[in-house]
Order: structure tokens, then C-alpha cells, then sequence
């Protein structure tokens, strides 16, 4: 979000190219990125006798079209799947695989030989 703030700030609004009417909201680019993956929104205005297509705004980056940025928000919403999961997915698994048996993980009980124990005064140097 910080990033397109400042993307935001470093496009010349009111000029002939960029007017300000047209600069798009950053609630409503994470909004339909969610909610419309891979298109740039565009809305359907219907007035009495004519009907006209209004875009929401231009794209912050890549063409006027806004395919390149609808095309990286569908790779953002993969990363955001995948990072999900690896959040989600290893500790019940985890904690599922500490509450087998010791046995069903391929453990095997040892018997302490106490004549292969190291005393502890060996490992006192003063």
C-alpha cells in the first residue's frame, strides 16, 4: 500500500494526460483486486437515453489499458495464496505429527548403559 501511495504521488495529476478526475482510490484498486482478479474495473453509467462505459480511474502503472497491472495484481494474489498456506499449514501438521506415537515415527526405545556414560566431574575445568 505505501508503495502505491507514493506511485500516486509521483504521477503529475491535473495535467492533460494524468487529470484528476481520473486518478484511481487505493482502497478500491486492493478492493477489485480481490473481488475482480486479472481485468482493470471498468463501470457501466446508464443515463436516460444513452449509455456509456466510465472507467474507475488510469492504472498507476504499466499501459492505459491496465492490463499489465491487472496481470501482476493475479501474480500478487498467487503470492498471497501461497504465503497463506505456508502460515496456515505447518503447525497442524506439525502438532498432528508430535501427538503420534513414538513408535509410528520410526523411533526405537534405548536402554542407558550407565558404563558408556562421561561422569560429570569430567567436564569441570577448575
Amino acid at each position: 500500500m505505501a508503495i502505491l501511495i507514493i506511485m500516486k504521488w509521483l504521477i503529475p495529476w491535473g495535467t492533460p494526460e494524468y487529470p484528476t478526475s481520473r486518478a484511481p482510490s487505493i482502497i478500491t484498486i486492493f478492493i477489485k483486486m480481490v473481488l475482480q482478479p486479472g481485468k482493470w474495473p471498468h463501470v457501466r453509467v446508464l443515463f436516460t437515453f444513452t449509455d456509456y462505459i466510465k472507467d474507475l480511474g488510469i492504472p498507476l502503472y504499466g499501459d492505459h489499458d491496465g492490463l499489465y497491472q491487472a496481470n501482476l495484481q493475479l501474480h500478487f494474489l498467487g503470492i498471497i495464496l501461497i504465503c497463506t498456506l505456508l502460515i496456515l499449514v505447518p503447525k497442524p501438521l506439525i502438532l498432528w505429527l508430535k501427538s503420534l506415537p513414538k513408535s509410528s515415527r520410526g523411533y526405537t526405545e534405548q536402554i542407558d548403559d550407565p558404563s558408556t556414560k562421561i561422569p560429570y566431574s569430567k567436564f569441570i575445568f577448575f
